[in-house]
C-alpha cells in the first residue's frame, strides 16, 4: 500500500470531479437526446412509479406496454437503476430529469470509486489519472451518450468497489477482513441489480483476481472470506436473479437476445480505429488512443518493475492479461468458448467486453505514474502532477466529440395508460405463449382479481 498526503487526496478528488464536468455538461442542459435505450428509460421508469404506486413490492410487471397487455421488463433487468430513478422523482424531479440525475451520478462516483482503489496502488495522481482514464474511455461515453444504456453505464461506479474490498480482504487482519467480506458481499449485491450481465461477466474476471491474491499472498484460507462476498451477494439480489433465472423459459430470452452473439463481433482494427457515429451500424467500438498508449507504456513498465518492486509488477502484468482476455473474446475467434460456455450468449454482445478492457487499461494508466514518480529519478517525480494534469486536459479536449449529444428532443412518458411496444428491441420479455403478439390496443379492458 502506498501512503497518501490527504491534502494532496483532497486536491485530486476535487480535480477529478471537476474533470468529470465537461463530460456531464451536456445533461444539465434542458430537454433529452436520442440514444438508442435512453427514451425507453425514461419509460420505464415512468412505469416503475406506477407499479411501485399500483402496490407491486418489488415491481415485477409494467401494466402499460405492449398495447397494455403487460411486460415483465422488471422481472428481467436491473431494478436498482429504477429504484435511484424514483428516488430522485419523488424529490420532486421529473422522469427525464431523474435519470438524468442518475447518469450524472454514474459518471462522478464512478471516477471516484476507480480514484480512491488505485491510489493505494499507485499513489494520488496514478490513482487520479486511473480514475480519469475510467471515465474518458470510448466505451464509457457510448453507453452514455450514444447506446443509452443507463444500467451498464452505472455498473462501472460498483465494479472498483468490488475489488478494492476484495483486496482489503486480502491485505487485512481478521477483525478487518470481516467488515470488507460485509462491503465487498454489498458491492456485489448492488451489481447485480444495477446490470445483472456486467455483474456476470465480470464475476469471470473477479475469480481471477482472487486467485491472483490468494497465490500472492499464499493465505489459502481466504477462499473461505472470498466466497463469503459472493454468498452475500447473491443473497442480497436473490429476489431478483432466482425469479429471473426460474421464468426465462416462459418469455422469448433463448429466441432473440441469446441467439445475438454471432453477428457482433468484432475485428481488431475496430478496436483501434478512432470513430464515433450515433447509429447501431456506426457506433465506435474503440478502447481508445490514449488506453492503448498506457497499455504500451505499462508492459515496459511491468518487465522494469519486475526486479525492482515484484509484487507491483505482477499486479501490472494481472491487468495486462485482463485486457488481453477481453481482446480474444471480441474476436471471432473466441466463437467455439462462446458456444459452448454457459449463460456467455446472454451477454449478447461480444464487444461488451469492452468493459474489461476500460477496466484493465485505467488501472494500467495509474501504474505507470507510480513508476515514474518512484523510479524515473527525481526531475520527472517532481513533475508528475503537471503531467497528470496535462494529459487529463489533452484526453478531455481531443475526446470532445464524444461527450456531445447528436441533437436535443423533449421526451415526455404517455402516462397510465396502454402504449405500443415494449422498450426493448426483441420484445424478449414477452410471453412465449402469447402468440402471435399484439399489434393494437385490445377491444376491450379486463382485469382478473
Amino acid at each position: 500500500m502506498v501512503k497518501t498526503s490527504a491534502l494532496t487526496t483532497l486536491v485530486c478528488i476535487v480535480l477529478l470531479v471537476l474533470f468529470t464536468l465537461p463530460a456531464v455538461a451536456a445533461l444539465l442542459k434542458p430537454g433529452y437526446y436520442p440514444s438508442h435505450d435512453g427514451a425507453g428509460h425514461i419509460i420505464r421508469l415512468s412505469e416503475f412509479d406506477i407499479s411501485l404506486k399500483d402496490g407491486q413490492i418489488p415491481v415485477r410487471m409494467d401494466k402499460n406496454l405492449m398495447y397494455g397487455y403487460g411486460y415483465y421488463f422488471f422481472n428481467f433487468n436491473y431494478p436498482l437503476v429504477y429504484w435511484l430513478g424514483e428516488a430522485f422523482h419523488l424529490t420532486g424531479f421529473n422522469f427525464v430529469d431523474s435519470i438524468k440525475i442518475v447518469s450524472i451520478l454514474g459518471l462522478i462516483l464512478s471516477g471516484l470509486a476507480m480514484f480512491f482503489w488505485q491510489k493505494s496502488h499507485w499513489g494520488n495522481w496514478g490513482g487520479l489519472l486511473a480514475g480519469i482514464f475510467y471515465v474518458y474511455a470510448p466505451y464509457r461515453l457510448l453507453n452514455l451518450y450514444v447506446r443509452g444504456s443507463v444500467a451498464e453505464h452505472l455498473a462501472f461506479i460498483f465494479l472498483p468497489l468490488l475489488f478494492m474490498f476484495t483486496e482489503k480482504i486480502a491485505e487485512g487482519n481478521r477483525r478487518q477482513q470481516l467488515t470488507y467480506v460485509l462491503l465487498g458481499g454489498i458491492s456485489y449485491g448492488a451489481l447485480m441489480l444495477v446490470h445483472n450481465i456486467t455483474a456476470f461477466i465480470f464475476t469471470l474476471v473477479l475469480g481471477i483476481f482472487m486467485l491472483f491474491h490468494i497465490l500472492l499472498y499464499r493465505r489459502f484460507r481466504l477462499i473461505v472470506n472470498f466466497a463469503l462476498v459472493g454468498i452475500i451477494g447473491l443473497c442480497l439480489s436473490a429476489f431478483f436473479w432466482i425469479p429471473s433465472l426460474i421464468e426465462k423459459k416462459y418469455v422469448r430470452l433463448d429466441q432473440t437476445i441469446g441467439q445475438d452473439y454471432p453477428s457482433h463481433f468484432v475485428n481488431f482494427f475496430q478496436l483501434i480505429q478512432r470513430s464515433w457515429g450515433y447509429g447501431s451500424n456506426d457506433m465506435s467500438l474503440q478502447i481508445g488512443l490514449f488506453h492503448w498508449g498506457a497499455v504500451l507504456l505499462a508492459i515496459a513498465g511491468a518487465v522494469y518493475l519486475y526486479h525492482k518492486h515484484r509484487q507491483k509488477a505482477l499486479h501490472l502484468f494481472l491487468y495486462l492479461g485482463i485486457l488481453t482476455i477481453s481482446i480474444f473474446l471480441m474476436l471471432i475467434i473466441s466463437k467455439p468458448v462462446w458456444d459452448h460456455f454457459p449463460l456467455l450468449p446472454f451477454t449478447q454482445f461480444p464487444w461488451r467486453f469492452l468493459s474489461w478492457s476500460v477496466f484493465a487499461a485505467s488501472v494500467l494508466a495509474g501504474g505507470i505514474v507510480y513508476v515514474a514518480q518512484n523510479y524515473l529519478g527525481t526531475t520527472l517525480k517532481k513533475i508528475v502532477p503537471v503531467l497528470v494534469i496535462f494529459i487529463a486536459g489533452f484526453l478531455i479536449t481531443t475526446s470532445y466529440y464524444y461527450y456531445q449529444p447528436s441533437e436535443i428532443i423533449s421526451v415526455k412518458p404517455p402516462g397510465d395508460q396502454p402504449m405500443a411496444g415494449s422498450t426493448t428491441w426483441a420484445d424478449e420479455q414477452f410471453p412465449v405463449w402469447f402468440n402471435p403478439k399484439p399489434t393494437s390496443l385490445p377491444l376491450s379492458h379486463v382485469e382478473f382479481i
